[in-house]
């Protein structure tokens, strides 16, 4: 099976798995779309810090996996 690919304008977005944890030890992920690997890492970073803040999310734990 290929992977899901959404058209918008004319532009192909991916569906990417995004995980996280936060600093009391509490796991999430979540999927986000995005055209590829720099956007989505702007994307995520922009929102994980409005979500949570910036002292919340424990370091190195965040991992953006494109899914097939």
């Amino acid at each position: 099976m290929g992977t899901t690919v959404r058209m918008v304008e004319g532009v192909p977005y991916r569906r990417h798995l995004v995980r996280f944890t936060l600093d009391d030890g509490r796991r999430r992920r979540m999927v986000r779309w995005s055209p590829g690997y720099p956007w989505i890492r702007e994307d995520v970073a922009r929102e994980l810090v409005d979500r949570f803040g910036y002292d919340s999310i424990r370091p190195g734990s965040i991992t953006i996996e494109e899914c097939s």
